[in-house]
C-alpha cells in the first residue's frame, strides 16, 4: 500500500484551516435546518427561555407565573446562569422574545466554542492536531442534541477553556478564577466540580499551589457574588442555604442516589456512550504518562479528574448522560494529541507505523473515529424532535388572544405563549410546586390547557366537569373552555 498521500499530509497547511471552515459551515447547515424541531423544546430549555423573557421585559431574573405573580426561588430555578441568561435578554429586547432567537443565540456560542477549542488545542500543541479535535467534536452527535439548546453546558465549556489559558500560558490565577467562576455560575450542576478538581489536583502536588488555588478562590468571589444580585437574594437568609442545600444534596426528583447508582452502574455495558468515552479516557490516562511539559501534564490531569466527577454525578442522577457532556468534550478535544504521544511510543511495534508519521497516525485514527461520528449522527442518534409544544402555543396565540389561558404542568407551551394574560402551575425540580392551580382558585381561567395526564388536571377534574367544556385537542394537548 502507498503511503505517500497520507505522510504529505505533514506539509499540507492549508489541511487544518480547510477542516476548521468545513466544520463551522457543517455546524450553521445543520443547526438552522432542524433549528427549533431538533431537539424539542423542553423542561429546562424553557425555564431558562423564561427567566431571559422576564430580565428582558421585567428586569427580573425570575419566573413569571401568572401577571405580577412570581416564583420567588430563583435560585432553585436558575440551571443556567445570568452569563447565559443575560445576552440571550438583551438579543430578546433587540430582536424581540422568540424560541427562533434563543435558538440562534445558542448556535452561536456553539460556533464559538469550536473556534476556540481549534484556538486552543493550536496554542498548547499544534494547528493539524487543532483540526483533529474540531473533527471530533463537529460529528459528535451530543453537540447538537445537548449544544444547541439554551443551557450552559457549551458556554461553560468554552469560559473554562479561557480559565485554562489563563492559568497555563498567562499565569494569572485571577483572571482563570473569574472564568471558572463564570463558567461554574453558567451550569452550576457541572461546572461546580470544577472546585474539587482544583482541589484534588493542589493536594496531588500537579502544577497548582496553594497561592495559585487561592487566587483562583479570589477570581471566583465577583461572578458568584453578582449571581446573588440577579436572584434578588439576601445571601444571608438561612433559608436560601437551607434550600440550596437540600437541592443540591438531591435534584433529581426525590429518586434515591444509592439507587440511582446502583442502576446506572448496573447498566454500565448498554451504554455505548460510556463504554466509548471510557475508552477514550483510558487513552488520555495512557498518553498523560508519556507527557513531559508541565503545562500539558497539568491539562491532562484536570480533564481526568474533572471526568471522574463527573461520572460520579451522573452515577447519582436517574441516567441523565448530559451531565458528563462537557467532559466529553474536553476527552474529545485532548484525543488527539494523547494517540500522537500513544502512537510516537508503540511506533515500532506496530507494522504499519514506520510507514507514516506517529502524527498522520493519529490523524487518521482521528478521521476514523469522526466519520463514526457523522455516520452516528445521521442514522442513529437518539436526538429528540417535535415541535408540539411550537403548534400549539401557536393555536393558542391565534384562537384566544383575548382570554386568560392557563397551562397546567408543561413550562414549554407556557413559555412559548405570546398571550399577556397567561397563567401556569408547574412541578420543578428541588422547589415542588411551583403556582397554584387555577381550577381550585376563585376565579378561574376562561381557556385551560393540559398534556395528557396532568396532575394539575386530575386535581381539578371535577371543576373541568362542571365549569368547562372540551375544545378541540391541539398537538396532544387537551383544551378546556369556560362555559
Amino acid at each position: 500500500m502507498n503511503f505517500s498521500f497520507f505522510q504529505n499530509l505533514k506539509t499540507v497547511t492549508w489541511f487544518p484551516k480547510a477542516v476548521l471552515v468545513g466544520s463551522l459551515v457543517f455546524i450553521i447547515l445543520y443547526s438552522f435546518f432542524y433549528l427549533t424541531t431538533k431537539p424539542r423544546i423542553w423542561t429546562d430549555e424553557a425555564m431558562s427561555i423564561g427567566l431571559a423573557q422576564n430580565f428582558a421585559r421585567h428586569g427580573v431574573l425570575d419566573i413569571e407565573l401568572a401577571p405580577d405573580i412570581w416564583g420567588g426561588r430563583p435560585y432553585l430555578l436558575q440551571a443556567t446562569g445570568y452569563p447565559v441568561l443575560l445576552p440571550l435578554a438583551g438579543a430578546f429586547k433587540l430582536l424581540g422574545s422568540s424560541f427562533t432567537v434563543a435558538r440562534v443565540y445558542m448556535v452561536i456560542w456553539l460556533f464559538a466554542a469550536v473556534l476556540l477549542s481549534f484556538w486552543f488545542i493550536r496554542k498548547f500543541f499544534n494547528e493539524k492536531l487543532a483540526a483533529g479535535a474540531v473533527l471530533l467534536l463537529t460529528g459528535f452527535p451530543t453537540v447538537y442534541g445537548v449544544g444547541r439548546t439554551v443551557l450552559g453546558e457549551v458556554p461553560g465549556f468554552a469560559l473554562t477553556l479561557l480559565g485554562l489559558y489563563l492559568f497555563l500560558e498567562k499565569k494569572n490565577s485571577i483572571a482563570a478564577g473569574a472564568m471558572f467562576g463564570l463558567a461554574a455560575v453558567a451550569k452550576p450542576s457541572v461546572f461546580l466540580l470544577l472546585i474539587p478538581t482544583l482541589i484534588v489536583l493542589f493536594f496531588m502536588r500537579r502544577g497548582i499551589s496553594f497561592t495559585d488555588l487561592s487566587l483562583i478562590a479570589i477570581g471566583m468571589f465577583p461572578p458568584a457574588f453578582f449571581s446573588f444580585l440577579f436572584i434578588r437574594t439576601n445571601p444571608l437568609d438561612p433559608m436560601l442555604w437551607t434550600d440550596v442545600l437540600n437541592f443540591y444534596r438531591n435534584p433529581f426528583f426525590g429518586s434515591d442516589p444509592a439507587l440511582n447508582m446502583a442502576s446506572n452502574l448496573s447498566h454500565f455495558f448498554e451504554a455505548t456512550t460510556l463504554i466509548y468515552f471510557s475508552f477514550l479516557w483510558l487513552l488520555l490516562l495512557a498518553g498523560s504518562f508519556l507527557v513531559r511539559q508541565p503545562r500539558i501534564s497539568f491539562l491532562y490531569r484536570f480533564v481526568l479528574i474533572y471526568s471522574l466527577f463527573a461520572f460520579v454525578y451522573y452515577l447519582r442522577s436517574p441516567g441523565y448522560l448530559r451531565y458528563i457532556f462537557p467532559a466529553e468534550l474536553f476527552i474529545l478535544m485532548l484525543s488527539p494529541y494523547a494517540l500522537l504521544l500513544l502512537f510516537e511510543a508503540f511506533k515500532n511495534r506496530i507494522a504499519l507505523l514506520p510507514k507514516v508519521s506517529a502524527e498522520v497516525a493519529a490523524l487518521l485514527f482521528v478521521a476514523l473515529l469522526s466519520g463514526v461520528h457523522f455516520i452516528h449522527l445521521f442514522t442513529g442518534a437518539d436526538i429528540s424532535s417535535g415541535d408540539s409544544a411550537i403548534k400549539t402555543a401557536q393555536y393558542l396565540d391565534e384562537e384566544y388572544a383575548e382570554k386568560s389561558v392557563a397551562v397546567l404542568g408543561d413550562i414549554s407551551v407556557y413559555t412559548l405563549l405570546q398571550n399577556p394574560k397567561r397563567s401556569v402551575v408547574i412541578e420543578a425540580i428541588g422547589s415542588s410546586v411551583l403556582g397554584s392551580n387555577p381550577l381550585l382558585s376563585l376565579s378561574l381561567p376562561e381557556v385551560v390547557v393540559a398534556p395528557p395526564g396532568s396532575r394539575f388536571f386530575k386535581e381539578g377534574a371535577e371543576i373541568i366537569e362542571g365549569q368547562y367544556i372540551p375544545a378541540e385537542p391541539a398537538y396532544g394537548f387537551e383544551i378546556y373552555e369556560l362555559r
